[in-house]
C-alpha cells in the first residue's frame, strides 16, 4: 500500500480500534430497538429520561439501528461488510437529507412505521427534529469518508464527524443547565437521548479512526499524546463541573446570580490555574528525560566511535537498506576515501576491481536474508599496494526486534594468506619427494603423511 493510501482498518492497531466501535455500535441497535418498543407498548421512560423531555421519534430510533448496523459492517475488514457498510452510510445521509426537506416533501419513510402519533395525540411533533436530521446526513458523510482508501478524504470526515460532536454536545449542554439558547432554534425539541447516542456515534467515529486530524494526537502513546488526553479530558469537564457547581449554589438560593457569576469565574480560574501548572510540571518531567536520553545517546555514540577509531580492524555500519553511514577513521587513512565519499555503497570503488561485484553480491545476499557475512577481498591501499582484507560482519537489531543493518569489519590478512601459501608449497615439495616424511605428536597422532610415506607403507593419512 502506497503512502497516498489507508486501509479502513488501521493494520496494526485494528484490535482496539475495531473493537469498541463495534461494541458501541451493537449497543446503539439495542437501544434504538428499545425506544421502538417503549412506543409500541408505550413505555415512557424508552422514550425520554423524565416527563418533560423531548422523547426520541420512531423514525429517528430506526435511523440509530440502521447507523448501528452501518458502523458495525463499516468495521469489519471484508469487502463484503465494507460493502454493506457504505450502502448503509449513504442510507443514512439521504434519510437525513429527506427529513431536512419533509415539510417540503413530506415523509413516506415515517408513513411507513406510524400512521399517526401511537397511544393518542402527543406534545411533541412525530416527524425527526432538524438537528437530528442534519446530524444523521453528517454520521452517513462521515461514515463514507471514514471508509475511503485516500488521503484526501481525511480533511471532510474531520470536518463533518467534528460538526456532528458540537450538535450533540451543544443539545446535552443545554439539557444540563435548561439553556434556552441552545435548545432554541434547530436545536429545539431534540430528545436528549438522540443527543447522547449522537455524542457516543461520533466519539465512536474518531475512536475507530483514530489515525486521522486531531484524533491522532489524542491517540498516541507518547508522553505527549497521554498529556494531551489528560488535558482534552478536563478542557471538557472542568467549565461544565464549574458552571453546575455554580448554578446549583445559585438555584439552591446560596447567592444571588452576580455571586454566581464570581463563583464559576474563581472557580474557573483556579482549577484552570492547577491545570496549567500541572502540565507545565509534566512537560517539564518529560523535557528532562528527554535530555537525559539525548545525552545519553551522545555518550553512547561518543563511545562507539571511540572503540571504533581504536579497534585493530577497519569498522563499518550500514542501515537496512544496505547503505554504508559510518566507517572508522582507520578506512580513510588505509584507503585514502574520505568518509563522505564512501558511504551508502561508494565503499566498493576501495576494492580491487576483480573483487568488487563479488563483493557487492555477497553483501547484499546477507542483507536480504539477515546472514552473517564473511568473505576475502582485495584492498586498494592509499599508496597503490594491495591487500587481502577479511570482511566480517553480522545484523544488528533493534529492542523492538526491528533489523536495523550491520556491523562489520576488515582486518588485513596478507601475512596470513601470505604464510599459507608458502605453506601449501612446502607441502607440494614434500609429496614430490621420494622419501617417506612423516608429522606425528602425542597428543593429536599422525598430523602429515606425505605421498612417499603412503607409496613406502601402503597407507593413506587417514587410516
Amino acid at each position: 500500500m502506497s503512502e497516498q493510501q489507508i486501509g479502513c482498518a488501521l493494520p496494526g492497531r485494528a484490535g482496539l480500534q475495531s473493537t469498541a466501535p463495534r461494541l458501541f455500535a451493537a449497543s446503539i441497535v439495542v437501544f434504538g430497538c428499545a425506544v421502538l418498543a417503549g412506543w409500541r407498548w408505550n413505555i415512557p421512560i424508552l422514550k425520554a429520561p423524565q416527563p418533560g423531555f423531548a422523547p426520541m421519534m420512531p423514525i429517528t430510533a430506526v435511523g440509530f439501528i440502521a447507523a448501528g448496523v452501518a458502523l458495525g459492517f463499516a468495521t469489519i475488514r471484508k469487502r463484503t461488510a465494507q460493502a454493506l457498510g457504505i450502502s448503509l452510510a449513504v442510507a443514512l445521509s439521504l434519510l437525513g437529507l429527506q427529513s431536512i426537506a419533509e415539510p417540503l416533501l413530506g415523509s413516506p419513510l415515517r408513513g411507513l412505521l406510524f400512521r399517526s402519533a401511537p397511544n393518542g395525540p402527543s406534545q411533541w411533533p412525530i416527524t425527526m427534529s432538524l438537528a437530528a436530521a442534519l446530524a444523521f446526513t453528517l454520521f452517513g458523510l462521515s461514515l463514507l469518508f471514514a471508509q475511503s482508501r485516500t488521503r484526501r478524504a481525511h480533511f471532510p470526515f474531520v470536518v463533518f464527524a467534528t460538526a456532528g460532536l458540537l450538535i450533540s454536545g451543544s443539545s446535552l449542554l443545554g439539557y444540563m443547565f435548561d439553556a434556552k439558547l441552545l435548545l432554541g432554534g434547530f436545536l429545539q425539541t431534540i430528545a436528549v437521548y438522540s443527543a447522547a447516542a449522537f455524542a457516543g456515534l461520533f466519539t465512536a467515529l474518531f475512536a475507530w479512526r483514530s489515525d486521522v486530524g486531531w484524533a491522532r494526537v489524542l491517540a498516541g502513546d507518547s508522553p505527549a499524546s497521554r498529556s494531551v488526553r489528560t488535558l482534552f479530558a478536563l478542557v471538557i469537564l472542568l467549565p461544565v463541573l464549574c458552571a453546575w457547581l455554580s448554578l446549583r449554589g445559585w438555584e439552591g438560593q446560596l447567592y444571588d446570580a452576580e455571586s454566581a457569576v464570581t463563583a464559576f469565574m474563581l472557580l474557573t480560574i483556579v482549577l484552570w490555574a492547577a491545570l496549567v501548572l500541572a502540565s507545565g510540571f509534566r512537560l517539564r518531567r518529560a523535557e528532562q528525560r528527554q535530555l537525559e536520553a539525548n545525552a545519553a545517546l551522545l555518550e553512547s555514540e561518543a563511545k562507539f566511535r571511540h572503540m571504533a577509531e581504536h579497534a585493530p580492524g577497519m569498522v563499518w555500519v550500514t542501515n537496512a537498506d544496505a547503505c554504508c553511514t559510518f566507517l572508522s577513521a582507520s578506512w580513510c587513512t588505509f584507503t585514502g576515501q574520505q568518509e563522505s565519499e564512501a558511504l551508502d555503497m561508494h565503499w566498493l570503488d576501495a576494492l580491487h576491481p576483480a573483487d568488487r561485484e563479488r563483493a557487492r553480491t555477497a553483501f547484499l545476499n546477507a542483507n536480504a536474508g539477515r546472514a552473517s557475512l564473511q568473505c576475502e577481498h582485495r584492498l586498494l591501499r592509499s599508496d597503490g599496494e594491495v591487500r587481502w582484507m577479511m570482511n566480517t560482519a553480522n545484523p544488528w537489531f533493534g529492542p523492538d526486534g526491528a533489523f536495523l543493518g550491520y556491523i562489520g569489519s576488515f582486518v588485513d590478512i596478507t601475512e596470513r594468506r601470505a604464510l599459507e601459501q608458502q605453506l601449501r608449497t612446502q607441502a607440494e615439495l614434500l609429496n614430490q619427494t621420494h622419501d617417506a616424511v612423516i608429522l606425528w605428536s602425542w597428543r593429536d597422532g599422525v598430523r602429515y603423511w606425505n605421498a612417499g610415506a603412503l607409496n613406502l607403507y601402503g597407507y593413506t593419512s587417514a587410516e
